[in-house]
């Protein structure tokens, strides 16, 4: 498997960002092509952390499949680029189409278009802090940096990184969760994989720069808990391990001449729905 980005911690941060805004994309986005006979029935906005963003329901007499082709279709004539089944870019603007079947013969179906502009490496870095703040929900891992904390219509989403191992951070919160009430419901148990990281910027020693199309080995680890409350509640945690293979890896600073050997990163995503519904 080959990865064309440099593993550091903006890397991973820009994993996070997609894995989080896939969950919510909504917002102002480029123009998104829809069916001549569709009727909106609601549309609302809200902030998803820097972005503000905005989710339209519609009704259309055409089928299911009928709609499936035509977002398919005038979706890539538009320029957006299909990235799973319903899920689209453009031009740093996320998009997502869902569909919402009836089950009554003959009604029209009601569909969601969701989308929000990516938000930039700079916006999320904006909100870290050395010291995270204090969650009533859940617990903060000690001595983690916290990488953004963001509002959501439904709940909250939180991202922090760390230097310990992926397996102590498990432990952490499979244990530490219990005593805010929260009841593990499904875990994904770590899991392991080296991927080869195409690093136009690394270079084996200080002076002595690798070709553009060099690749390092890097050991990527990842795991998902799970939890449920009372009310509805409740709380996904993404913990994802990237450590260097026997290779190493390392970086140019680019704001000087200095190379930097890249550790072994642990990196928490917390997804909190404060239920209810």
């Amino acid at each position: 498997m080959s990865l064309k980005f440099t593993i550091t911690r903006r890397g991973i941060l820009g994993l996070f960002i997609v894995l989080f805004v896939s969950q919510y994309a909504f917002g102002a986005s480029p123009t998104i092509p829809l069916p001549a006979d569709v009727e909106l029935i609601s549309e609302k906005t809200a902030n998803i952390g820097p972005s503000q963003s905005v989710v339209s329901i519609y009704e259309s007499a055409l089928s299911l499949d009928r709609l499936s082709s035509f977002f398919k279709k005038e979706m890539a004539r538009a320029g957006w680029v299909e990235q799973k089944q319903g899920f689209y870019m453009k031009d740093g603007y996320l998009a997502m189409v869902v569909f919402m079947p009836s089950k009554v013969k003959g009604a029209k179906v009601r569909f969601t278009v969701n989308s929000s502009r990516i938000p930039s490496k700079e916006e999320v870095l904006a909100a870290s802090k050395d010291r995270p703040d204090k969650l009533n929900f859940m617990p903060v891992y000690p001595g983690s940096k916290q990488l953004f904390l963001w509002d959501l219509p439904t709940g909250v989403s939180a991202s922090y990184e760390t230097e310990k191992d992926i397996k102590d951070v498990v432990f952490f919160y499979k244990s530490g969760m219990l005593n805010y009430g929260w009841s593990l419901v499904s875990e994904t148990p770590i899991s392991m994989e080296t991927v080869n990281i195409d690093c136009p910027d690394c270079q084996k020693s200080q002076n002595k720069a690798t070709p553009s199309s060099a690749l390092r080995n890097v050991n990527m680890s990842k795991a998902n808990l799970t939890f449920r409350r009372k009310d509805g509640e409740k709380c996904t945690i993404r913990i994802f391990q990237s450590t260097p293979g026997p290779q190493g890896l390392m970086s140019v600073n680019p704001d000087s001449d200095q190379t930097q050997i890249l550790l072994k990163k642990t990196s928490i995503l917390v997804t909190y729905y404060a239920g209810k519904n």
